[in-house]
């Protein structure tokens, strides 16, 4: 019987969604769903291998296609300052890549890929029974209640500070995840900008230390910061009930157990697989 699928969202955890759907039930009838007065997340700009994989098979995106996200390979992510300080990288194994990109590019590019297979509405939806879909996956973002979540006790950050570096080309193609004195940097280098983000505890440390320390990454990689900066904070959280006969959660809709290895795409594309 023909069905149709909705999903409610345009960030990457949408857009990702689209690609997997249209792959894969390719007798249904895929509707997304997104409101332009609410502006996609554009964060999450690491990835592990299922990346380069599932872009690869369900949208035949290669390596020259990189341009249009301002992607670069990602090769590892290197550790430093953890433990007794030593430089340690964890690489993918060897014939295995994935990207760094620009999060709102990626969203643009699969869109347009996908503008005439899939119906794309600008329209709110504050409630599943507007919809008339057989199933919907909601990637609609982050809850602004967190009665139906499950909180982490175990991850001890909540606040990230995230300044752009913009450089004509990139200096390494790890990943930088650095070890600091009030948490840890992420550092995502793209082809014309490094993106380096504190991320820390805002019950301990001050926006204004964070902004201070941060000041010793760009001077170790010869980074020049710009004013282009976003400081905000964040929950670390996941649904209590995920999957019901007609909806599942996906994106940060549905989780945000804060990435140090960049693990939420993997997470993402799990979910659409089970909920397939």
């Amino acid at each position: 019987m023909y069905k149709k699928i909705a999903i409610i969202g345009q960030g990457t955890a949408g857009v990702l969604a689209a690609t997997h759907f249209t792959r894969w039930a390719d007798d249904c009838e895929i509707e997304l769903y997104y409101d332009s007065k609410i502006k996609p997340q554009p964060v999450g700009e690491g990835s592990t291998v299922q990346l380069a994989d599932l872009l690869w098979n369900n949208i035949g995106f290669t390596y020259e296609d990189l341009d249009k996200i301002d992607g670069t390979v990602k090769t590892a992510v290197m550790k430093r300052n953890w433990g007794d300080g030593t430089e340690i990288h964890h690489w993918f194994w060897p014939s295995f890549v994935s990207y760094h990109f620009n999060a709102g590019k990626l969203q643009t590019y699969i869109l347009d890929n996908l503008k005439d297979k899939i119906k794309i509405i600008d329209r709110n939806i504050s409630n599943h029974n507007d919809i008339d879909a057989d199933y919907i996956m909601d990637c609609s973002g982050r809850p602004t209640d967190y009665t139906d979540f499950k909180m982490s006790e175990h991850i001890t950050v909540n606040a990230v500070h995230v300044n752009q570096c913009y450089w004509d080309y990139p200096r390494f193609t790890h990943t930088l995840t650095l070890a600091r004195p009030y948490g840890w940097v992420f550092g995502i280098p793209l082809k014309n900008r490094c993106s380096i983000g504190y991320m820390y505890n805002s019950d301990i440390n001050t926006l204004e230390e964070v902004k201070e320390d941060i000041k010793n990454v760009f001077e170790e990689y010869n980074l020049t910061p710009s004013q282009d900066t976003n400081s905000f904070n964040f929950k670390s959280y996941w649904r209590n009930n995920n999957f019901s006969d007609r909806v599942v959660y996906n994106g940060n809709s549905s989780f945000f157990l804060e990435p140090m290895e960049a693990t939420s795409i993997y997470t993402m594309e799990y979910i659409q697989r089970m909920a397939f």
